[in-house]
């Protein structure tokens, strides 16, 4: 029997002295040796139950269902028969049958229950969170920025005071200030150099303006407006020489040969402003006073008729 269990171990791989009880615990049952129980195990023609004596033939039993009382568990049974097929080159359905299993494709045995799941609490939902209402704030309305934001007052109010002063000005003098006036000249459109004005024309003007141009821009600047030397304009030089003779006199002999410390009616100091050459070795007197003439009328301001007077170019009415 220790080789038939031997083998029954090998074909389910449940240990022997395991399968030993179980066949034990079958045979005091079923009333069978255990020997002819495990040679039906094994493969062998499965024992056949001996009747009792002294008892009416009882109908035959419905085979006990796999897993009864000492039985092995159907699946090591299954198992057990898929090897004794194989071995024996028999199909498997007829191998099950004779170990008193439903064949494979049988569904009338009912399956061996399975335990219920565990019964699971519901999940309780999550409870949400309650999100606070988000509260809008108003829309706050820019307020329009000045046009002249970020730049001084004083710029800003200059933007508005100009042109305000312009449109003035160009309402008053729409073609600018007249000729003669402020020392306004005329143009000549021929030559594009300034000259006396229409009605007062004069050669020693343009002969001054000339001599100017030529000699003394360097010091005094183009318009009068000053350099190294002095500036006439804005009423300067008549300030300075208020008698044309004294004009003509520092024009001549220059501040290196001049007698005295100052000049002109505002006592300046000989040399305070640069030095000025005398031109009475370079100059005729008529050009000198020419000169002297176009500085007056060109940048003081003084009639052209006067200062031919003054300058000694013209004799006056009286002789």
């Amino acid at each position: 029997m220790d080789e038939l269990l031997d083998q029954v171990a090998a074909d389910t791989g449940v240990p022997a002295d395991l399968l030993e009880r179980a066949a034990r615990a079958r045979a005091s049952v079923q009333g069978v040796e255990v020997t002819a129980l495990v040679s039906g195990w094994a493969g062998g023609e499965a024992p056949t139950p001996a009747p009792a004596e002294d008892s009416a033939p009882e109908p035959a039993a419905a085979p006990e269902p796999p897993g009864g009382a000492g039985q092995l568990p159907e699946a090591l049974l299954r198992r057990s028969a898929a090897a004794r097929a194989k071995r024996e080159g028999r199909p498997l359905d007829e191998v099950l049958v004779e170990m008193g299993l439903s064949p494979e494709g049988d569904t009338s045995a009912p399956p061996a229950a399975e335990p219920a799941p565990a019964a699971q609490a519901p999940a309780q939902p999550e409870e949400a969170e309650e999100e606070e209402p988000a509260i809008e704030e108003p829309a706050v309305e820019e307020e329009p920025q000045p046009v002249f934001a970020g730049f001084p007052r004083w710029l800003a109010a200059s933007f508005i005071i100009i042109p305000m002063v312009a449109l003035l000005y160009a309402g008053l003098a729409p073609h600018g200030p007249d000729c003669g006036q402020s020392g306004q000249l005329a143009v000549n459109p021929l030559t594009g150099e300034a000259q006396a004005c229409e009605g007062d024309a004069s050669p020693f003007f343009s002969l001054g303006q000339a001599i100017y141009n030529a000699q003394c821009t360097a010091c005094h600047g183009a318009g009068g407006g000053g350099g190294v030397g002095p500036a006439f304009t804005g009423g300067a030089i008549l300030a300075t020489f208020s008698g044309c003779n004294d004009h003509i006199e520092w024009i001549a002999i220059g501040s290196n040969d001049w007698p005295e410390a100052t000049y002109g009616d505002t006592a300046k100091p000989v040399g305070g402003v640069g030095v000025m050459p005398g031109y009475q070795n370079s100059l005729s007197e008529e050009e000198i006073a020419s000169v002297s003439l176009y500085e007056r009328v060109a940048f003081g301001g003084e009639d052209i008729v006067e200062a031919e007077i003054s300058c000694g170019l013209v004799e006056g009415e009286a002789g």
